[in-house]
């Protein structure tokens, strides 16, 4: 197989060339199942640049639908973490035995926790509703698509983004560099995704699939909610700790007040927040928004319990606020 081939049927797909990789594909050293940069396969190159006519293009010519990548990563994991729908779709609609979508990475991820992790709902509403694919899924450090959901998706690198890393370039230069000019697209973490319709698809998540619980621990010990306010999740957080009775009804079922669970270094929710936030004026609201959702009483029981276990056995919150000179927290007396 030629690199200059691959190299150029690379090229044509990140300008989205559909008249070149078609001349391509027709030619004798046409491969449709080349790899480039970290094991990435053409559909996978296709996939991170939202090319759904290209991507046609290379499965009629036979470029596999699933080849994955050098950490495990195909077209599917990729077209959901950069939130392109209408590649999603396509490959959705290709019969199970192309493509699988509960197909796990070398870490464990499926193309549903690779969409919740960046909050691209409407991707990981395509995974459940035509993929069926199962939201209790655990990946190899126990967390499941509520988990993923959680947390706050700060500048997470799409698959193929993250192999081109490794492999010694820079994230933002993506794939080819396109004599013509054309950029890297843009792969948005959708941040604004709103915090009710994640509370919603939580909602439904947990209707899909009973074994799933916001109580449920990955193998670090974190709740859903932990892991809520260990990332700084804070637009979510409210929603999550509403009473069920105040909140929408549709969200009910995914809300509840925390059970005082503890991670595997035995912190309580007080100690994830105290432990993984300054003094911050966010930080302090956030925590004044924790007082209030669960009352002076339980708020300051947590507080004053203590770690159970490793190095900070025996550490209440007074002790975090005081160890990384927190004083915001000291003279707010919330620690």
């Amino acid at each position: 197989m030629s690199t200059s081939w691959s190299r150029q049927a690379e090229e044509a797909i990140a300008d989205g060339n559909l008249r070149l990789l078609r001349r391509l594909l027709a030619e004798p050293a046409a491969c449709p199942d080349a790899r480039i940069s970290g094991g990435c396969g053409l559909a996978q190159v296709a996939a991170h640049w939202g090319r759904p006519e290209l991507l046609a293009c290379l499965l009629a010519a036979g470029c596999p639908a699933e080849l994955p990548d050098n950490d495990g990563d195909t077209a599917l994991t990729e077209a959901a973490a950069c939130g392109h729908t209408e590649v999603l779709e396509l490959l959705l609609r290709l019969d199970r035995s192309v493509v699988n979508p509960d197909r796990a990475n070398r870490s464990g991820c499926t193309a549903l926790h690779a969409a919740c992790q960046q909050k691209h709902l409407k991707s990981a509403r395509l995974l459940l509703d035509l993929g069926s694919a199962r939201p209790g899924r655990l990946d190899a450090a126990g967390n499941s698509a509520l988990h993923a959901l959680a947390a706050r998706s700060a500048g997470v690198l799409s698959p193929a983004d993250a192999c081109l890393n490794s492999h010694g370039r820079r994230p933002s230069e993506g794939f080819a560099s396109i004599p013509n000019g054309s950029q890297q697209p843009s792969l948005p973490h959708n941040h604004q995704a709103s915090a009710t319709d994640i509370v919603q698809l939580m909602h439904d998540m947990l209707r899909i699939d009973p074994s799933l619980s916001l109580d449920q621990v990955n193998s670090g010990g974190y709740t859903p909610l932990m892991k809520c306010v260990a990332t700084g999740h804070w637009t979510l957080l409210l929603h999550l700790l509403r009473d069920s009775s105040t909140a929408p009804d549709s969200a009910a079922a995914a809300t509840s007040t925390p059970r005082g669970c503890r991670n595997r270094d035995g912190f309580n929710l007080a100690h994830v927040f105290y432990a993984h936030h300054d003094d911050s004026t966010s930080s302090r609201a956030a925590a004044s928004l924790l007082l209030r959702c669960l009352g002076p009483q339980r708020w300051a029981e947590f507080c004053a319990e203590r770690v159970t276990t490793g190095p900070h056995a025996g550490y209440s919150c007074l002790h975090f606020a005081c160890e990384f000179g927190r004083l915001a927290w000291l003279l707010t007396g919330l620690a």
